[in-house]
């Protein structure tokens, strides 16, 4: 969470409360934030789980119960700098459950995972310093996942350059 005001009100943090993700290349759960096996085609999937008291996190951000909170799960790949998201979730009272894919194809080296926690909808009835827009940030949570470290990889493949038909193949190493 950031001390910079950014124009509204905020929820107190507590209002909302996390697991751990569940964190699963391939398909199978890692325990810790690195997956040393990991490669280009193999996609991750994500769960996250979070209990909100929406009562107190709307209240907190001078909103009435009107108003339309969401979460979702973003991500961000430190090496292709490409982003992503999973499917945007009306955020209930009590536990909800987010999840995305993180298609392998577009990460790389450390990527950054986000719940965000964000208005959908404001009302009329909410007060001055309220957040307004649809999107305005309310809560975020991250975690980063090691997928290789600061060498990129190259694909390599050995092959016999003279029984390939590479010009002057019995000569090269």
């Amino acid at each position: 969470m950031s001390s910079v005001s950014i124009g509204y009100l905020l929820p107190d943090p507590a209002r909302i409360r996390t697991q751990p993700p569940v964190i699963q290349p391939g398909g199978r759960p890692i325990s810790s934030a690195a997956v040393p096996d990991w490669h280009y085609l193999t996609d991750i999937t994500v769960e996250w789980s979070l209990e909100a008291d929406i009562e107190g996190l709307t209240n907190g951000c001078s909103l009435s119960s009107l108003a339309r909170i969401g979460a979702f799960i973003a991500w961000r790949s430190g090496r292709t700098n490409l982003v992503g998201s999973g499917p945007v979730i009306v955020l209930a009272d009590g536990q909800n459950s987010l999840d995305a894919l993180l298609p392998g194809r577009e990460l790389g080296g450390i990527v950054t995972i986000e719940v965000r926690v964000v208005l959908l909808e404001s009302d009329d009835l909410a007060g001055d310093f309220a957040p307004r827009r649809p999107g305005s940030l309310l809560w975020w949570q991250e975690q980063k996942i090691t997928l290789e470290g600061t060498g990129g990889r190259f694909p390599t493949l050995a092959i016999d350059f003279s029984s390939d038909g590479l010009p002057a193949g019995d000569g090269a190493l």
